[in-house]
């Protein structure tokens, strides 16, 4: 199927890589070169592992690239207090301080391998489609801030215009932590970081088979084969069956991108007039993100479609 470049890419276009012949043996492979792939390569190779990725594509030419950018917490749709029935306070506990802190962590590793990703916490707003959903959010946030220190602020209705233009809620939380980059930025500078140190990186090679002995596996490309201690499989969405184990563990998620015209940079200011990542309370995610400034005065919306 073919799909249209994203208009972000103009800032930080996928590139045309060169055939490249597989390396005979190193210490581990890496199938898959998006964000989980080249992280997992930079650390290994900075450990002194030989390592080699392989991309079945363009390099950066999926999810890795094409997302709305946002980073942020994850709180879980069972909410807090389904999290701690199913994991008790603690764990739950945990998991959120965890989920909070890799903001902070995005924020350290960008500035220590001066990457620029137009990275910025801005905060993210969260609105509420409805009192009752407001009257949980709420809830939530305080539990959230007094358990695992969370901050942010409660919005009450009147004083929405703060945050958005929209006349669609009913309040909201704005989560202090959170922020956006440029994906395709920050995928290009963790290349530009593995290239430094090394480390190879095939495109448009796909892994056909994995066949594995005693003591080491072989990975089978069109373009040459290659023994390796260890694999690591990154392919997540992007896992297909001759991976047989992983594959049948992915559950396919559709979502759709909503990209608008040109908005007057006086519109814009109203509808998003702090600059902050947007979501809402609907049980079908929709997420709202400014652009950034160089790029172009639009907004971008994101529905995942069950």
């Amino acid at each position: 199927m073919k799909t249209t470049p994203p208009y972000w890419w103009e800032h930080a276009p996928r590139e045309n890589t060169p055939e490249i012949t597989p390396p005979a043996a190193v210490d581990i492979a890496i199938v898959g070169a998006g964000f989980s792939g080249l992280s997992a390569a930079l650390t290994l190779a900075r450990a002194g592992r030989s390592v080699v990725l392989f991309e079945a594509g363009q390099l950066g030419e999926g999810a890795s690239s094409r997302n709305g950018g946002m980073v942020g917490s994850s709180f879980h749709k069972l909410g807090i207090a389904g999290l701690q029935a199913q994991y008790g306070v603690e764990k739950t506990n945990e998991i959120i301080r965890e989920s909070i802190g890799f903001v902070g962590f995005i924020d350290d590793f960008l500035k220590a391998e001066n990457i620029d990703a137009d990275f910025k916490r801005s905060g993210r707003f969260r609105g509420a489609l409805s009192p009752d959903h407001f009257a949980k959010m709420v809830s939530e946030f305080q539990i959230f801030h007094e358990s695992c220190g969370v901050q942010g602020s409660i919005v009450p209705s009147g004083d929405l215009a703060a945050e958005t233009g929209s006349k669609r809620f009913h309040g909201g939380v704005v989560y202090d932590m959170d922020g956006g980059l440029h994906p395709a930025k920050f995928h290009n500078g963790l290349i530009a970081k593995l290239r430094a140190i090394g480390v190879t990186i095939i495109a448009n090679c796909p892994v056909t088979s994995i066949d594995r002995t005693n003591a080491s596996f072989t990975l089978h490309t069109p373009l040459g084969t290659t023994k390796a201690d260890r694999v690591a499989l990154c392919t997540n969405a992007y896992t297909g069956p001759q991976f047989r184990h992983q594959h049948r563990r992915v559950l396919p998620l559709r979502s759709a991108i909503i990209a608008t015209d040109p908005i007057a940079p006086d519109l814009m200011a109203r509808l998003m007039p702090k600059g902050r990542v947007c979501g809402d309370s609907r049980r079908i995610v929709a997420y709202y993100t400014a652009p950034h400034p160089m790029v172009r005065a639009s907004c971008l919306v994101a529905v995942p479609l069950a």
